[in-house]
């Protein structure tokens, strides 16, 4: 499990663009994701969703937990 984030692309509250930002559990690269940018509010209210990671297409998940107040990123079993 890793910690990914959210990041915004500039601090003009207009601005609606950013990236989803995580190292890969796999193959820990870190890698820029701009698809799940559009997800965020939907994994914040404890949607899991998958995906693949760009580099070495492993199947991932990602979460928020409540808990610890972060995305986390998993590899899917």
């Amino acid at each position: 499990m890793t910690e990914a984030n959210f990041i915004r692309h500039c601090d003009h509250t207009m601005c609606d663009l950013g990236r989803f930002v995580y190292e890969c559990p796999k193959c820990m690269d870190i890698v820029a994701d701009f698809e799940i940018w559009w997800l965020e509010d939907e994994i914040y209210r404890g949607r899991t969703y998958e995906f693949e990671c760009i580099n070495c297409h492993e199947k991932l998940n990602v979460s928020y937990n409540r808990d610890e107040f972060e995305y986390q990123i998993n590899i899917n079993v």
